[in-house]
């Protein structure tokens, strides 16, 4: 196992180590400041691949760039900036932008310490203030493929969703041996992975589409479990009486967590689309003061702001993956 870096060290002449944030299967994760930027806080993953001569070291970064070259393009207010891969050493450091805020899924754990879980209205909005998200992901050619509640930032400046942890820069990280992971080692978690992600077969806008939705029963019934989706599908009678779930929505949902990838809805737009008439019946009451929460009315700029009318009428066409 490789020893955590101590906090004050500096990496690549410019990431000064703030102190371990994270630590898992595809390696452990730093908050750096770097210092050609103000001392910016970045978050930096660190990678030990099994080779060490520093050519072929130089050629797996490469083609990482390669590979993640739409990530690195991508420029979205609710996606961290992916900046640089550098070797030292034998070891490689991907550096991305740190997103100040909770992730959804520390939020679900103080909820569940306080017998809480989130309310349909909070769950309705996370929905619409990510699926734009994903519309723009989708058609800039990239599917996220690990949607979970431990993905997803509420940024604490404004409130809005931030998307991390691509499924794609860990397809990467497993497929070019960058760190002591099997090449099909599966990029999203169990519980919120659509089949076809389970069982490595291609995917597509849909398969995003499920992990929201799977995240939105997490977050509604105050838990996480591989079996949620599946008892939901069955039991979604229940679950309207249990939570005071809008029947419209229940479908909604049951819709996007269906197997089969082609009876699900064909793009996030037109889950939006699916949505808005719902506005009105779920944030009715929400207050623009109150600041955790979006008024109906906000829904709905919101909606015609990213779904303008004449582009609401055209059909999306789904993309691959640009990784297989």
């Amino acid at each position: 196992m490789v020893a955590p870096l101590a906090p004050g060290t500096l990496i690549f002449n410019r990431y000064r180590v703030v102190g371990l944030a994270g630590q898992g299967e595809f390696g452990l994760t730093y908050l750096a400041e770097d210092q050609n930027r103000f001392n910016e806080l970045s978050i930096l993953r660190e990678l030990v691949p099994q080779q060490e001569d520093p050519e072929i070291l130089e050629m797996m970064r490469q083609r990482f760039h390669q590979g993640a070259a739409a990530l690195y393009e991508l420029q979205h207010n609710q996606v961290p900036h992916y900046r640089i891969m550098f070797a030292q050493g034998d070891r490689l450091y991907l550096v991305r932008q740190y997103i100040v805020g909770k992730s959804y899924s520390a939020m679900l754990h103080e909820r569940q310490a306080e017998g809480r879980a989130f309310s349909q209205a909070e769950v309705f909005q996370l929905m619409l203030q990510t699926l734009p998200v994903l519309t723009d992901l989708h058609r800039f050619g990239i599917i996220h493929q690990n949607l979970s509640p431990h993905s997803i930032i509420l940024r604490r400046q404004d409130q809005l969703p931030v998307l991390i942890e691509f499924g794609l820069v860990k397809q990467l990280v497993a497929r070019l041996r960058l760190h002591p992971v099997l090449p099909d080692t599966l990029t999203g978690r169990e519980g919120y992975m659509p089949p076809e992600l389970v069982h490595a077969e291609s995917v597509l806008p849909g398969s995003d589409l499920y992990g929201l939705a799977a995240t939105a029963i997490a977050l509604l019934a105050g838990k996480e479990s591989k079996d949620l989706v599946n008892h939901f599908r069955s039991h979604t009678a229940n679950w309207n009486d249990q939570i005071g779930l809008h029947p419209e929505l229940a479908k909604i949902l049951k819709r996007m967590l269906h197997p089969n990838p082609k009876q699900r809805f064909g793009s996030a737009l037109q889950v939006m689309r699916s949505l808005q008439p719902l506005i009105p019946l779920i944030l009715q009451g929400n207050s623009e003061s109150d600041g955790r929460l979006i008024s109906a009315h906000q829904a709905q700029e919101l909606f015609g702001e990213f779904y303008p009318p004449t582009e609401q009428s055209q059909p999306v066409t789904p993309v691959l993956s640009s990784v297989g």
